[in-house]
């Protein structure tokens, strides 16, 4: 059958993982008595649930299962009437599904409600279908995808009962009648033909996109149909054209993505279709199916559900699986496969397991089952306790190896492989990174140019402690903090990027992603939140020091950032950095990186926000005054800069002015030398007033928001996004590869 199934044996596997992560934790944590009897009493959960799952995994099938059914309940008489008034009707064995079954028996009007804790049966079937959900004693559920529906049910439950309904958090499915639709969302969220669901689509997502699409009716909603399939069959065909994309290596790019989207749309129908056609009719029965109408096309992978008059073409590539005891089953190649690591058979995504903790040993379930009990000689799994303990001696000089039992010299080493495999990837970060002693000695990695003190604004420009030659490494290091990614560029896999990453400027996302061996999304998620914390200081009434590391200008700062969890706990940070690297990092937080440590945690990178947070509230402007004060002045000898520091401060130039707020969208680059530009910024000893009393005075009481407004909070995604964000620039420069400026 083209369903796919888990599998009791590879969720066994799963129970018995987390049973022993757990037990881990209880050995090795510190933990006080209330989590110490919280984890005894998941473990105790994860145990019987284990029990559970090791007799499913050994049930045996029963081929005349029906017929010993049937006994059975002749035995137990339960067929006739009881006191209650119920009875048992007769066994049904249905041709292909149950869930189908009962489905068509419910569009049919052949049955009043089902009882299955599968919920996908009411999500196809329709508004009209009941599901008797959990049932005891005491208690029941029941499930309807329509409010309305169990609103008439609430009508026939007793005034003692204590019957509440429930309304669904996501309502997506009611007032939806067209059974290719419905099967459409259903493969999108995840049911039997595709589990797994599209990646990053959940039913607020889906929730959102439907509501798009509907109209403003709260009695009887009606939907744009049409257009709601074309763009949920968009959203699903994203799910597989990557990898059809990667498949199609032999072509262009243009032919590859022409074929995956022709591809993509054949996989999507042919989900569709193994919900919308499986036949709910019974064995030995002709084929019925829930709408009532034969398919007049199917692909070869639901051919099974063809009658004569069904035309079955090719269709998405089919491969056959593997399975389990024997049984194996055709699946959609493009919904993922790998190869048993022992074997070498194709083994679908629900088929398979690994036993090492990278998760990089890939086996067919009864592989896997088996290299977890018997391993291979000669492989890793088959290694001595005696060799294993000796490894970890001699290679990871763990004194106490000799102390430990079997068990926990296999946990010891795993746990001691890993943390070394994972260390061992501290050489692909791209930065020096140097030790944290380097910040609190008279270091040799960097050289201290100058010590600037922010409350006098852009004054270290012209004080005359600044080596003129640095003056143009110092413009492009402050606009490559005020330098934001193209509108249209993407930073992440996701369907959309976070709003995170229109905040924050393009030097911060690059740092998090070198900084880490993942996307470092967490550091700039905490950089914000740190960053726009209220209780965290600005950098206006702070010093910091330029410094020149390899021909680059930085710079190192020191501020305090406050602890988001923990009240009153305040750390010191600091940081060093160019325009290219993070060269040093301190913090006294518990993950903080200290003395000889190499660490970037996440106190770091709000000194670099908050920096980018002063250059757009006033610094850019002073800097951009004081240099075309200095510029109209003999104080520097502009003849000592080549051809390529002039480019290169008019480039910074028009950053740091969209950064100060001013439209530079008319500006051409070719047209305008530096004189023409800073003629904008030539205002004397007035500018420097302003700046001081920005940084003295307190707001007025007109400049705050009215009580209204301060109800309405924002993310701190979205209040990064507001306070960084400039007037739309298109600048024209040399080539087009140089524009720096494009701001959302």
């Amino acid at each position: 059958m083209p369903k796919e199934r888990n599998h009791e044996s590879k969720n066994m596997c799963y129970v018995l993982t987390e049973i022993r992560s757990l037990k881990r934790r209880l050995n090795e944590e510190a933990l006080n008595q209330q989590q110490r009897t919280e984890l005894l009493s998941i473990v105790k959960q994860k145990e019987a649930q284990r029990r559970r799952k090791e007799v499913a995994s050994w049930r045996p099938y029963v081929p005349n299962f029906a017929a010993e059914l049937e006994r059975e309940l002749d035995l137990l008489s339960a067929h006739l009437t009881n006191d209650a008034g119920g009875s048992v009707l007769k066994v049904v064995t249905a041709q292909f599904q149950a869930d189908a079954f009962m489905a068509g028996q419910i569009r049919n009007k052949h049955a009043v409600m089902v009882l299955s804790t599968d919920t996908d049966i009411p999500l196809f079937t329709g508004d009209n279908c009941v599901s008797i959900k959990g049932f005891s004693k005491k208690n029941f559920e029941l499930v309807c995808t329509s409010k309305t529906t169990l609103q008439c049910i609430m009508n026939y439950v007793g005034t003692e009962s204590k019957a509440q309904l429930v309304p669904a958090e996501h309502p997506i499915f009611e007032g939806i009648s067209n059974d290719r639709l419905r099967s459409l969302m259903m493969v999108i969220v995840g049911c039997d033909v595709f589990p797994s669901g599209v990646k990053n689509i959940g039913l607020l997502t889906l929730a959102r996109t439907v509501s798009l699409f509907r109209s403003s009716s709260l009695d009887s909603p009606t939907y744009n149909e049409a257009a709601l399939v074309e763009r949920l069959v968009a959203m699903l065909k994203k799910e597989f054209k990557p990898i059809l994309i990667k498949e199609a290596s032999e072509v262009s790019r243009e032919e590859a993505e022409a074929v995956a989207d022709g591809e993509a749309e054949e996989i999507a129908n042919t989900l569709i279709d193994a919900l919308v056609y499986e036949p709910t009719n019974k064995v030995d029965m002709n084929k019925t199916y829930l709408g009532g109408v034969e398919p007049a096309q199917l692909f070869k992978y639901c051919d099974e559900f063809a009658v004569a008059t069904t035309q079955v073409k090719q269709g998405p590539v089919i491969l056959k699986c593997k399975g389990v005891g024997g049984k194996d089953h055709n699946f959609l190649a493009a919904c993922g496969h790998s190869l048993c690591g022992k074997c070498n058979h194709v083994i679908c995504t629900h088929c398979q397991m690994t036993i090492d903790m990278n998760g990089t040993r890939i086996f067919c379930l009864l592989c896997g089952a088996t290299e977890l009990l018997v391993p291979d000689i000669g492989t890793e799994a088959a290694i001595s306790i005696d060799i294993r303990r000796q490894r970890l001696l001699d290679v990871h000089q763990f004194t106490g190896a000799n102390d430990l039992d079997s068990d926990e010299v296999e946990d010891v080493l795993e746990m001691m492989d890993f943390l070394r495999d994972y260390r061992a990837q501290v050489d692909t970060v791209h930065f020096p990174l140097y030790k944290t002693a380097e910040m609190e000695t008279m270091t040799t990695k960097w050289e201290d140019d100058a010590e600037i003190d922010f409350s006098g604004g852009g004054a270290f420009i012209a004080d005359g402690t600044i080596n003129q030659r640095h003056i143009p490494h110092i413009l492009h290091f402050c606009a490559a903090v005020a330098t934001f990614s193209l509108p249209d560029e993407k930073h992440t896999q996701w369907q959309k990027d976070k709003a995170i990453y229109d905040a924050l400027p393009k030097l911060i996302i690059d740092f998090a992603g070198n900084a880490r061996v993942d996307s470092g999304y967490r550091l700039l998620s905490r950089c914000l939140r740190h960053a726009l914390d209220s209780k965290c200081p600005t950098l206006e009434n702070s010093t910091a020091t330029l410094i020149l590391h390899e021909n680059e200008i930085g710079i190192h700062i020191n501020s305090p950032i406050p602890a988001s969890m923990r009240k009153n706990t305040v750390y010191n940070s600091g940081i060093v950095f160019t325009a290219t690297k993070v060269l040093c990092c301190k913090c006294n937080c518990q993950c903080g990186s200290q003395g000889e440590d190499r660490v970037v945690c996440v106190h770091n990178f709000p000194l670099i926000f908050l920096l980018l947070l002063l250059l757009m509230d006033a610094l850019a402007e002073s800097m951009l005054m004081e240099y075309a004060a200095c510029m109209r002045s003999d104080i520097w000898d502009q003849t000592i800069w080549s051809e390529e520091d002039i480019i290169g401060m008019k480039k910074s130039i028009l950053t740091l002015a969209a950064a100060a707020g001013e439209d530079v969208n008319s500006i051409y680059f070719n047209e305008f030398s530096i004189d023409a530009l800073i003629d904008k910024f030539e205002t004397g000893t007035e500018g420097r007033k302003k700046w001081k009393q920005r940084c003295k005075s307190k707001p007025k009481p007109g400049d705050h928001c009215c009580i209204e407004h301060i109800a309405k909070f924002e993310s701190t995604a979205t209040e990064g996004k507001r306070r960084t964000s400039r007037k739309q620039t298109n600048i024209n420069l040399v080539n087009p590869e140089s524009i720096i400026l494009n701001y959302c």
